[in-house]
């Protein structure tokens, strides 16, 4: 079955092992998903949707002791 990202609409190769936080592990997210987005799209996600989300939420994450998954 083929995949495509549901950001950039690319098709995932088998070998892409991407695991996608549904919601950011910085601010305690631990569900999963597979073969929804790239590499490529999950980097950049991370690297611009999930600091700012994580900047505007870090507050709920440390008044309510939110662990992360890792750091």
């Amino acid at each position: 079955m083929n995949h495509k990202c549901a950001i950039c609409n690319h098709e995932i190769p088998n070998n892409d092992n991407n695991k996608e936080h549904i919601i950011p592990n910085a601010i305690g997210g631990r569900k999963k998903l597979s073969k929804f987005i790239c590499q490529k799209c999950n980097n950049d996600c991370g690297a611009n949707w999930d600091s700012i989300l994580t900047r505007e939420l870090s507050f709920f994450s440390l008044a309510f002791h939110i662990t992360r998954e890792r750091g």
